[in-house]
């Protein structure tokens, strides 16, 4: 059973944790999902040169969110930033214990008969998120808390395609059911909500049953 796996994964960070290829992403303040070719980390050291901090206190957001900033209450958003970049499938792979391997685009596909999926979010589950505007890049991030039905609070490395890991990073559900197949990300340098809603595919659960959970086709 994992338990604390972000933390662990850290920890094993400062020891020299080799990790391998994954695609990687852009920030929502940008241009789409940058090229998700993969690339070998093969030899590198992470190890973590310090932390920036956000808090919910005293801040705008660039955009008026759906929903109040309350719920946010005592999460601290944080990055951690290695000296070798990291990108978000290896990230995602060891927090999770998904076994996965290849481009973040590919993981749902990937998923499919080794991995039991759902449409909502589970604490230890992988979200896979669709390139914005394109479906030819992706991204994926570790569901780490559930705050409410809308929000959740996830744990992801290079959003931005910064090569750093981003944690307690909440994300909001903005689809008009409920049903998580449209959110929004926190950008922590900002404090605020990023201005880009995201399509996803759904959520890769961390269980190698292959029974796919309130799965809806029509979101492949």
């Amino acid at each position: 059973m994992r338990t604390n796996a972000v933390r662990c994964l850290t920890a094993l960070a400062f020891a020299g944790l080799v990790l391998t290829g994954c695609g990687s992403a852009q920030s929502e303040f940008s241009t789409p999902f940058a090229s998700t070719t993969s690339t070998n980390l093969d030899d590198a050291q992470i190890q973590l040169r310090g932390t920036t901090e956000g808090t919910t206190a005293n801040f705008l957001p660039r955009v008026k969110p759906v929903h109040g900033l309350a719920v946010l209450e005592g999460i601290r958003p944080k990055i951690l930033d290695p000296v070798s970049p990291l990108q978000c499938v290896p990230f995602a792979r060891e927090a999770s214990g998904i076994s996965i391997y290849g481009d973040a685009k590919n993981w749902w596909r990937l998923a499919e008969g080794r991995y039991a999926k759902a449409t909502r979010p589970e604490v230890g589950a992988v979200i896979v998120m669709k390139g914005y505007r394109t479906t030819r890049r992706g991204h994926v991030a570790v569901v780490k808390q559930i705050v409410d039905e809308r929000t959740i609070v996830v744990d992801h490395a290079n959003w931005g395609n910064d090569g750093r890991i981003h944690l307690n990073a909440p994300m909001r559900d903005e689809s008009p059911k409920n049903d998580w197949s449209k959110v929004r990300v926190w950008y922590t340098p900002g404090n605020a909500w990023g201005k880009r809603i995201y399509r996803t595919r759904g959520f890769i659960l961390p269980t190698t049953a292959v029974a796919t959970l309130d799965h809806d086709s029509s979101r492949n």
